[in-house]
């Protein structure tokens, strides 16, 4: 399966190739309509990719059985400020500046380095930060 979060346009997308030929699914998160990188994920969704909106979507199109709803802040793999801070990105405080407003700018940037390090969140071309796959099935886990 190839779930495709950012790209400029779908042609640049090898992965969608393989798993076209393989016969494996092909999803696509959709972003803000306007940014260059939504291009490619949007492309697809019209193309007929199927529509991820979050790791519970992803799991269903793998043949897990729907209904298990995300565990908030009880990620096993995670310290409880580490969590508290991946849900912060997943609600929307995505910007290093959304991130910092009233907290201790030293745990942030350490917690964010953590995540990025561990796989569960990753960095945009623009300076957001987004929870990844990882992030996402291993919080519905």
């Amino acid at each position: 399966m190839v779930v495709v979060v950012e790209a400029e346009s779908e042609g640049e997308l090898f992965a969608i190739e393989v798993a076209r030929a393989k016969g494996g699914p092909v999803a696509a998160v959709p972003g803000r309509a306007t940014a260059p990188l939504s291009r490619g994920p949007l492309e697809l969704l019209r193309a007929g990719a199927s529509l991820v909106r979050s790791g519970e979507d992803v799991l269903g199109l793998l043949g897990r059985p729907p209904g298990r709803s995300p565990r908030r802040g009880g990620d096993p793999g995670l310290s409880a400020p580490l969590a508290r801070l991946l849900d912060r990105i997943g609600s929307g405080q995505e910007t290093p500046d959304r991130l910092l407003s009233g907290t201790d700018a030293s745990e942030v940037l350490l917690g964010l380095a953590q995540l990025e390090l561990m796989g569960r969140v990753r960095r945009t071309r623009d300076g957001r930060y987004v929870p990844t796959a990882r992030a996402a099935i291993a919080r519905e886990t």
